[in-house]
This record gives structure tokens, C-alpha cells and sequence, in this order.
């Protein structure tokens, strides 16, 4: 194998692993928003609103609820957008503010969904973790993409309706933000999908269209480290979620990373070379100094005074002759 092969299969094994951490990391952070909606089950004031029954609101009970649900988005950036809808008040409660569903989507909806096709979609229906796959989102004003995270409560519910459900917001730019490594220092691509093939997230430069790689039988998808056209495709697979995750690298910037990785090679080994060189000569220098102190006593006992001028090896052969 070439140097320039070797080089190359370090960069595609960095790259590879580089995608597998930030896969890990965004996982981590999707288990802490599971986690905080069982935080929300077990929510005694929670719990309460949902036994509710009442003609008339518990407004106390629904400012506690507020104020319990703060702490959780100071925690993950992922949960800077979530909110509880309350079935029997016909009320969705966030980390700020109380709105009737229909004030809520004048200012946050999906675009892609109307007032209507939202409750029945989001709002009524039940959800056992459920997430709605990359949408154009619109939050007051300002066009962004998002997934969104789903799950009704109690949390077993098993009807086609439950009392609550617990919707997050994640921005899909939070997402990328985790994969920059992988765009920003390479000028590639990352997105990911579900097992349906619906994207979920996408980021970076993508010359390629998604469905053009997720239909063309060409690409292997169930290889880790293929070429594609002028890219280099890894893909990962979360055993967790069957979340599948690709990022793509030029080919130019992969060779550039291991011209880097080749020179940074040749600096250690020459380095080391000199350092081992230098630290012989000492040595040699080092070991020589008795013998010369020898020779020089040598030559005082027995008086060879006149071999001066030679060199100390045929002073001691000489010496040896003669003794």
C-alpha cells in the first residue's frame, strides 16, 4: 500500500469517527429530552391538571405547572421550545406563558399544516415517542426548520387520545450545529434520516440530491465509507433509534487532510531521526572520554612522549606489543 493510501485510509478512519461522536452526542441529547418528558409523568401539579375535571380552571395549579416546566430548558438546548398541551382546559401550557390553541398557532405553526391538521395531528392525537420528521416551521415571524418530538401523557396511554401531550420544538440548526466539525473543517455535508428515509436533518454543501443517493442503486447503503461522484459518503447506523447518518467529504478536501496528515508524518519521523542521532553522538562522546583519560595516564607511566603527534589506536596497539 502507497503512503498515499495509508494517509487517505487515516483521514476516511478520523472522519468516520468523528461522525460516530457526534451521532453519540445527539443521542445523548434526545435521551434527555425522553428523560424530561418521564420527569413530566411522575409531575405531581402535572398530574393534577390532567385529573382535572373542573368547569373552571385551576389557575394556581397551572402557574406551578409553569413554573416547574422552567428549569427544564436551561438545561439543553434542545428543550429551548417545548410545550404541554392540557386536554380537559383545551389549554397549552409552556415554560412562559399559557395560550388557547388557536392564539398558539398565530404565532408558532407548521407550514406545511393547517390550524386544523395540527390539532388533530399534534395536539389531540396520541404519541409514544414519536417524532414528526424535518419541517419549515414558522416562530413569529422567523422561517426556521424543525423536528419535532412527541409523547403523550400518562405515559401509557393506549388510546387513539390521551389527557396531555408533551411536544418539543428542536431547531433543526441545533442539530447541525452538532455535526459542524464535520462541514465547517471539511466543506461537506451531513444528513440524517430515519428508517422511512424522511430527513430529519440536513447541513453543509450537498452536491448531490438526497433522494438521487437514497435511490440510486450505485450507492451501497450498507456500506460505511464509499465514493460517490466527488464525494466521500460514511454512513452510520443507530442501533437505538435506526437513525441513519451520512456525511459527505470532497474528495479534494479528504486528499488535502492527508497530504496534511502525510507531512505531519515525515516531520515526526525525521524529527525522531535527528533527536536519535544527536543522542548517539552524545553517547559515543560520552563513552570515549574514559578511554582518552586512560590513554593520556597511559602515556605519563610509561613515557611515550614521543608518540604524541600519533593518533591514541596506534598507541595502544603499540603499547600492547610491547608489554
Amino acid at each position: 500500500m502507497t503512503s498515499i493510501s495509508v494517509t487517505q485510509s487515516i483521514s476516511i478512519e478520523n472522519s468516520i469517527v468523528q461522525l460516530e461522536k457526534s451521532q453519540e452526542l445527539l443521542e445523548h441529547r434526545m435521551e434527555e429530552v425522553e428523560g424530561m418528558t418521564r420527569q413530566l409523568a411522575i409531575n405531581q401539579d402535572l398530574n393534577v391538571l390532567l385529573n382535572d375535571h373542573l368547569a373552571q380552571r385551576d389557575v394556581y395549579g397551572i402557574w406551578r405547572t409553569m413554573r416547574n416546566v422552567l428549569t427544564f430548558g436551561q438545561t439543553n438546548d434542545f428543550l429551548q421550545h417545548y410545550y404541554i398541551y392540557l386536554a380537559n382546559y383545551n389549554l397549552i401550557v409552556t415554560s412562559g406563558s399559557s395560550y388557547r390553541p388557536e392564539h398558539y398557532y398565530e404565532f408558532f405553526h407548521y407550514n406545511d399544516l393547517s390550524f386544523e391538521e395540527w390539532k388533530q395531528q399534534i395536539l389531540e392525537k396520541a404519541h409514544r415517542s414519536e417524532i414528526k420528521p424535518l419541517s419549515s416551521f414558522s416562530e413569529r415571524d422567523n422561517e426556521t426548520s424543525v423536528i419535532t418530538y412527541m409523547q403523550s401523557l400518562p405515559l401509557d396511554s393506549f388510546n387513539d387520545s390521551s389527557p396531555a401531550n408533551v411536544v418539543v420544538v428542536i431547531d433543526a440548526r441545533t442539530i447541525a450545529g452538532l455535526f459542524s466539525g464535520l462541514t465547517d473543517n471539511y466543506g461537506g455535508w451531513v444528513h440524517i434520516h430515519d428508517g422511512n428515509g424522511n430527513t430529519l436533518a440536513i447541513q453543509g454543501n450537498m452536491e448531490s440530491d438526497v433522494s438521487q443517493i437514497m435511490n440510486d442503486p450505485a450507492f451501497d447503503q450498507n456500506k460505511t465509507s464509499q465514493f460517490y461522484k466527488s464525494d466521500l459518503v460514511i454512513t452510520t447506523r443507530s442501533a437505538k433509534s435506526g437513525w441513519v447518518y451520512q456525511a459527505g467529504i470532497p474528495r479534494s478536501a479528504l486528499m488535502e487532510n492527508a497530504d496534511q496528515i502525510k507531512q505531519a508524518s515525515w516531520f515526526i519521523t525525521g524529527g525522531a531521526m535527528i533527536v536519535g542521532l544527536l543522542f548517539g553522538l552524545y553517547l559515543a562522546h560520552r563513552n570515549s572520554v574514559p578511554i582518552h583519560r586512560m590513554i593520556s595516564i597511559m602515556k605519563e607511566q610509561f613515557g611515550r612522549d614521543e608518540l604524541t603527534e600519533r593518533n591514541e589506536f596506534d598507541f595502544l596497539m603499540n603499547w600492547s606489543m610491547t608489554n
